[in-house]
């Protein structure tokens, strides 16, 4: 992998054109990106590489885009966002992708430039919280962390989150 390159992402996509596509929008954004066109294949691969981020359309052929994630979060050791394409949003199908462990998820119609901002962001996110002096995210110290100033609209950052 080249040094142009910020990171290493695992796509499967059954559709080739939407592969293809994929490849542009992630590459323009600075990633490395290694196609898979079945979940079979995505896992053969996630099986002999390291990857920073997965991007898996839920319809794959072969073991679907759940089945993938499932099979990731059981038998790897080490945590990767993974985010899924999906055509449905509805809230039990959305429920469903956060507990078998997807980070984010990006409905179809795909937005080509959306994307490639959006799994930047999930990168980035994921890298920081791996840093050894990372804030531990507990619920109870969430308010404490991050809160609202009402006079300039904005999100200001308090207690561990500050650096």
């Amino acid at each position: 992998m080249s040094n142009k390159y910020i990171g290493r992402v695992l796509v499967a996509v059954g559709d080739i054109s939407t592969r293809m596509l994929i490849r542009i929008s992630l590459e323009d954004r600075g990633f490395f990106v290694d196609l898979a066109s079945n979940g079979v294949e995505a896992l053969s691969k996630f099986d002999s590489d390291v990857f920073d981020i997965v991007l898996l359309d839920v319809d794959l052929p072969g073991i679907g885009g759940i089945g993938v994630c499932e099979n990731i979060r059981k038998h790897f050791s080490y945590d990767v966002p993974i985010v899924m394409i999906t055509d449905c949003g509805d809230a039990e199908f959305v429920d469903r992708l956060f507990e078998v462990g997807v980070a984010d998820y990006i409905t179809k119609p795909i937005s080509w430039t959306l994307l490639g901002y959006r799994m930047l962001s999930i990168f980035r996110s994921y890298r920081i919280m791996q840093l050894p002096d990372a804030p531990v995210w507990m619920p109870n110290d969430v308010k404490n962390m991050a809160y609202l100033d009402t006079e300039s609209m904005s999100i200001k950052f308090s207690g561990l989150f500050k650096r």
